[in-house]
């Protein structure tokens, strides 16, 4: 797995065994231009549903971050609508740590790539550095044939 420069690196979610009470989102969906709202909707039901958490700007700060991420699949990693994007969620209530897994069948990029947002030969890239302000850490991960974005943050409750 590899962290972002400027990041702190944090444990994988798939590498964490949650306890029986934190609460689990998996969702499966076709890469379509609506994914980004899609992600966006499911996780915040998610955060306010089930696991009790109050709509505030942390909130709002990992919902902009992941919907980026989503962005940034379908664009890059799915081919603007080909393929599956694929969100896991757990929140670990002792910790207030939300872990958010978005994956894609794409191949990725490099990230030792130097980062500078804003347009890098027609492309925005502010994507990612919206990622970086609004959560504790992103890390990237080559899974099989998916490539993850691994976005977490705390969150008060």
């Amino acid at each position: 797995m590899m962290t972002a420069p400027g990041t702190r690196k944090r444990r994988s979610m798939i590498k964490t065994l949650p306890m029986k009470s934190d609460p689990l989102l998996h969702v499966r969906f076709d890469s379509s231009i609506k994914s980004s709202s899609i992600a966006r909707s499911r996780l915040k039901s998610f955060i306010t549903e089930k696991c009790g958490i109050p709509l505030s700007d942390d909130v709002h700060e990992l919902l902009t971050a992941v919907g980026e991420a989503v962005s940034n699949a379908w664009r890059h990693g799915c081919g603007c609508g080909q393929g599956n994007i694929f969100i896991d969620a757990i929140y670990e209530r002792e910790l207030k740590l939300i872990t958010v897994e978005i994956s894609d069948p794409g191949s990725g990029f490099d990230i030792t790539m130097p980062f500078r947002p804003g347009p890098i030969e027609g492309v925005c890239a502010c994507g990612r550095f919206l990622m970086q302000e609004f959560t504790d850490s992103v890390a990237y991960d080559r899974r099989g044939d998916h490539f993850v974005c691994i976005l977490t943050k705390t969150l008060a409750s």
